[in-house]
Formats: structure tokens, sequence, C-alpha cells
């Protein structure tokens, strides 16, 4: 079954090889593929990519051909999160309903619910989400930052 792209998105999956990959033999190493659907904006679980490796890596080359890549990035787009998803899973967590939530209860439910981080990125995930420093998690900037969406109001 062939999968196919808008021509944009075939755009896109060649930038990422050229930048990840290898551009001549049209392949992308396995340890790239989180980097490589990250950078066309999806966001992949460290599960996720290991799922994928799994099933499409089976000889254990250390490689993806295009036409596999395609294919994880097609099922992965189909899976992604959408703005309105990740907002709904956000105000769940904003118990005074001003749309924003307390650094400290965001760094516990980020870093300890789900997929376990470890300190120095769940570090990192915080110093994103709060970049001035407030104490507070804006959810509808922090929701577009993590889907790569322009917040226009900057």
């Amino acid at each position: 079954m062939s999968v196919k792209l808008t021509a944009q998105e075939e755009s896109d999956v060649k930038d990422v090889i050229l930048i990840y990959g290898n551009t001549a033999a049209q392949t992308i190493p396995t340890n790239m593929l989180g980097p490589s659907l990250r950078a066309l904006k999806l966001n992949p679980l460290e599960s996720e990519i290991v799922d994928f490796i799994t099933e499409f890596d089976r000889d254990g080359s250390g490689t993806l051909t295009y036409d596999q890549f395609v294919k994880i990035y097609s099922r992965k787009k189909v899976d992604s999160d959408t703005l309105d998803e990740l907002l709904a899973a956000f105000r769940l967590l904003d118990r005074e309903g001003e749309g924003n939530i307390p650094v400290p209860e965001f760094r516990y439910y980020i870093c300890r619910m789900g997929e376990r981080m470890n300190e120095a990125d769940c570090d990192e995930m915080v110093k994103a989400a709060d970049p001035e420093n407030s104490g507070k998690v804006n959810i509808e900037k922090f929701a577009k930052f993590l889907l790569g969406i322009k917040d226009e109001n900057k």
C-alpha cells in the first residue's frame, strides 16, 4: 500500500532526510527517528519510537527506507495530538479556570505522569513552558509551542 503525501509534506520529508539521514540512499538511521518526526511537528513518545523501529527495522539494519519513514510519518500524523485535544487535557489541570497552571503542579503532572522524564528533561520542559519565569504556565501558549504553532500574539 502506497502512502500519498501532499507536495508540501513530500518536501518536508525530503528536507528531514537531508538533515537527519542519507540523501543518496534515501534512508534515516533508526536513532534519528524521534528527532526526524519532531522536526515534522509530530510528538512521538519514546515508546512509540521503539514500537516503530521494532515494526519497520525487522532485520536490525539500523536504517529506515524512505517508504518506511513515510508510512511511519503518515501513521503518526493521523494519530497526532490536535490543539483542541491538548487544550482540553491542560484545562483539566487549570483549577482556577484562568488558562494557567502553577509551575509546581505543571512540573508534577508533566514529569511524573505518563511517560517518565529524567530531572534534566523535566527542567527543560518547565523552562519551555514558563519562559518568562512567571510561576505559571499559560496553557494555550504551551500547547501551541508543543505543536509548533506560531503564537500570533507575540
